[in-house]
């Protein structure tokens, strides 16, 4: 594999990782109940 690319692959995963886990944590529980509140607006039962 040539070095560009290596430096590339190596820039990606550091972009993917740079979020630390309790930001995203916190994002998904965020969003997770955004998702309830809409599914119970159209009427969506679960258990």
């Amino acid at each position: 594999m040539p070095k560009r690319n290596k430096d590339c692959r190596i820039c990606q995963l550091a972009e993917r990782y740079a979020t630390p886990l309790l930001t995203l944590t916190k994002e998904l529980v965020t969003l997770s109940a955004r998702v309830d509140a809409h599914l119970k607006k159209m009427g969506a039962v679960w258990n």
